[in-house]
């Protein structure tokens, strides 16, 4: 499910139900960025500027070949997932951790991380979480749902 805050705001018990929260304009383009992506939609969708069409295809196929090994990845982490992908007491008692000192409320915060953590690992290929898989989680988890922040727990 995806929610556009344009839209109107939700009830804090259904944003709870994400499970991660992204924002798609969290790191804004340049304006090079931005002129290669109009470039680019132009060219593929037929308007007024002409793209070479060898230009236009070896960036399809590449572009595909990216979204090939991008699936392939993705299956091979599913793979990994139902094998069974470990994560320690101590690993989960830091996420737990972090849900409180951000003040989270209920456990998804905690339960969602766990998840997300497992499957970090997985889509690197491996069996066993990590330092960095927790952050990740921690960061798309339990920091959207942070209610207290530690700079503001020293001020109090």
């Amino acid at each position: 499910a995806t929610y556009n805050p344009e839209e109107g705001e939700l009830r804090e018990h259904l944003l709870d139900r994400f499970a991660i929260g992204l924002s798609a304009d969290s790191t804004p383009l340049s304006v090079a960025e931005r002129v290669t992506a109009v470039e680019n939609v132009i060219g593929f969708s037929g308007g007024s500027q002409v793209q070479s069409s060898s230009y236009a295809e070896e960036n399809l196929r590449h572009a595909e070949l990216e979204e090939l090994n991008l699936r392939t990845k993705i299956e091979m982490a599913r793979l990994q997932l139902k094998e069974g992908v470990r994560i320690s007491s101590k690993q989960i008692r830091y996420l737990c951790e972090e849900a409180t000192r951000y003040g989270c409320e209920g456990q998804r915060a905690e339960i969602f991380a766990t998840e997300i953590a497992k499957s970090s690992a997985a889509l690197d290929g491996r069996n066993t979480v990590n330092a960095n898989d927790l952050q990740s989680a921690a960061f798309l988890a339990i920091l959207p749902r942070a209610t207290v922040f530690p700079a503001e727990m020293k001020e109090d």
